[in-house]
């Protein structure tokens, strides 16, 4: 058992007006700090403070904590011994020089951060040595640390959830670049409605709409203020600063327990169903439940490699046929049906019909196309592919749906032309007239 240095026992009492099973209570750790040296590009240094549980011979899910423009993250302390009475690990970054308005310099000082935790974690000279659970590692930030998280979220695949408080004060359109695109990372963003640095409408809102899928959540403090995420306690606020910090952690705490730790949500507190009645917010957002399954409205319907008509096409569906919807994206839906090719697959959600799953025994009545044949029928002419990759569609023209993709070096008889495009066929090519761009085929 290793030596625990720097013990700080906290009696696991519930914040005010807090129940057990309210998730901004305090938990039943007890916890420790443990302070390690960082050693910056440019040869400066300063410590990062990880607070978390006692507990020998366990490794804990941690957070990154980014600390606001100008302040000094022992104002966060309180947050993170909370967070770490539940179970979690948490390291105080340290931006230096803290007055630093170079976002994206914040964005690599912090991810420089979490290759420091790296090293800690795997050497037994250091005080958290094997006690980070780094596979679960989440982002959380305050003001110009919030958005310091939404680039975290967006350029660390390292980051699996993320919580930004207020996040704002300036260089918006880099805050919206990193959110628009936030590969998938869930976060959540909790602002102040009466913030007047990181004001909610011009910060907040727009980098929550911007995130472009939906693992997502966006809650206003009503009253709220700004400054009143920390352990700070302004005077003459519309709102008791202990009132303020149990509403920012009842819901962080919640997302990192529920996407950090897999842990059940019962109350909704992750997807909108808390915030629709909860009466201490100004503003909620969520997206809406995701139908379990669905059936196609169209009289067929590409299914792609990704979200969006650039991705390939891998299959094609027939109108009415069933399948289980599991993400939905830039209004797409990743879905699956029994048989479905492997892989991620995607169709379009405005030619779907919300509805159940589909059985096993329900599959569609079309899945992958068969690979054609690279002989063609005798009786016509042959025409080889030159394109990589060529769409094959039901008409002579680019308004025609896709029915399958050829590749290089396949050849294909010719049946017809008709204004640049060549009707098609091969063995075992899909029922039903199949054309190509006649650019793209060498006879």
């Amino acid at each position: 058992m290793r030596t625990i240095r720097g013990v700080l026992v906290l009696l696991a009492l519930a914040a005010p007006a807090a129940c057990a099973s309210d998730p901004s209570a305090n938990g039943s750790h007890l916890v420790r700090r443990a302070d390690l040296p960082v050693t910056h590009a440019d040869g400066s240094r300063s410590t990062l403070r990880v607070i978390l549980p006692v507990d020998a011979d366990r490794t804990h899910p941690t957070i990154l904590f980014v600390h606001g423009l100008t302040a000094s993250p022992s104002i966060y302390e309180g947050l993170a011994e909370n967070l770490a009475t539940r179970g979690y690990a948490v390291a105080l970054f340290d931006q230096f020089p803290r007055a630093s308005t170079d976002l994206e310099g914040w964005v690599r000082a912090a991810r420089f951060s979490i290759d420091v935790l790296h090293r800690a974690n795997v050497d037994p000279r250091s005080e958290v040595f094997d006690a980070l659970d780094l596979d679960r590692l989440g982002a959380m930030g305050h003001s110009f640390g919030g958005m310091t998280t939404f680039g975290l979220a967006a350029t660390d695949r390292r980051v699996k959830a993320a919580v930004a408080l207020a996040p704002g004060a300036r260089h918006l359109r880099t805050l919206l670049d990193y959110a628009s695109t936030n590969p998938g990372v869930p976060l959540l963003v909790i602002a102040a409605q009466n913030d007047p640095i990181a004001v909610p409408g011009t910060f907040g809102r727009p980098a929550y709409d911007a995130i472009r899928h939906r693992h997502k959540q966006y809650v206003e403090i009503a009253r709220g203020n700004h400054s009143n995420f920390s352990d700070l306690s302004l005077p003459l606020t519309l709102i008791s600063p202990n009132k303020q910090r149990q509403i920012s952690r009842r819901y962080a705490n919640a997302w990192f327990d529920t996407h950090l730790r897999g842990m059940a949500d019962p109350s909704g507190y992750t997807d909108g169903r808390y915030a629709a009645r909860d009466g201490d917010l100004s503003r909620r957002h969520a997206p809406t439940a995701l139908p379990a399954g669905g059936t196609v409205a169209s009289p067929t319907l590409n299914v792609r490699r990704g979200p969006g008509t650039a991705h390939a096409v891998v299959a094609t569906l027939n109108q009415g046929d069933a399948f289980a919807i599991h993400d939905e994206r830039d209004g797409w839906y990743r879905v699956t049906w029994p048989g479905a090719p492997a892989g991620e697959l995607w169709l379009s959600s405005f030619y779907v019909t919300p509805g159940a799953a589909p059985t096993a025994s329900t599959p569609p009545s079309s899945t992958t196309p068969p690979p054609p044949s690279t002989t063609p029928p005798p009786s016509a002419p042959v025409g080889t592919v030159t394109a990589t990759t060529l769409n094959v569609r039901r008409g002579p023209g680019t308004s025609h749906a896709v029915v399958t993709t050829l590749s290089r070096g396949a050849e294909v008889g010719l049946l017809e032309e008709r204004a640049g495009w060549h009707r098609v066929t091969w063995p075992g090519a899909p029922a039903g007239e199949l054309w190509v761009s006649s650019a793209y085929v060498q006879r």
